[in-house]
């Protein structure tokens, strides 16, 4: 039976503790952050610590501790002024 019914419409895999490690590193592949990360794993999977061994792939994962506290700075393209109200 590998269905968890959560709500009524709504089915989740129930996955064996040996495809844990599996999933999550399929799941934090994109490095969407801890939030993305388990909204995606909640539309599909279920298991007992499915939410604390997100948080630790991901506090575990050197590229987001790099870009935790330091983003990206995004470049500034400047605008020019308009001549007045169109």
């Amino acid at each position: 039976m590998g269905v968890f019914n959560v709500e009524p419409h709504i089915n989740r895999l129930v996955i064996p503790s040996k495809l844990h490690s599996v999933l999550l590193a399929d799941l934090h592949m994109s490095h969407v952050g801890m939030v993305k990360t388990k909204t995606l794993a909640r539309l599909y999977f279920w298991w007992p610590s499915l939410d604390r061994e997100i948080e630790q792939t991901i506090t575990n994962c050197n590229a987001c501790r790099q870009y935790q506290v330091n983003p990206p700075k995004a470049q500034l393209s400047p605008q020019a002024w308009p001549s007045g109200p169109n």
